[in-house]
């Protein structure tokens, strides 16, 4: 499963995971939040098209380690949803450095 970044209003694929669906989650949030290192812990989404209940609490509860004071929750718009498809799940935040 791609993890796809979103960097400048541009689309790039970094890392490919493989597992069951709560194992790539937690794998794609350690893999953000190493790369990310200087997140605004003030919010953060979980955005998801039609993700299972574990994924989106395996996402939440890596928000939680990482310090967020405010996890949101949404679901995906018609244009993810359409190119991304079920079970896609993206944890966004703004980062206060340049990594």
């Amino acid at each position: 499963k791609p993890q796809i970044i979103v960097e400048n209003g541009k689309m790039r694929s970094t890392n490919k995971f493989s597992g069951k669906d709560v194992a790539v989650v937690n794998k794609y949030a350690q893999a953000v939040f190493k790369e990310y290192t200087n997140p605004d812990l003030t919010r953060v989404f979980v955005t998801h098209s039609y993700a299972n209940q574990d994924m989106v609490d395996a996402a939440v509860e890596a928000c939680k380690k990482r310090g967020f004071k405010k996890i949101h929750i949404t679901t995906a718009g018609a244009t993810i949803t359409s190119h991304c498809g079920p079970k896609t799940l993206g944890i966004l935040f703004i980062n206060d450095s340049e990594n």
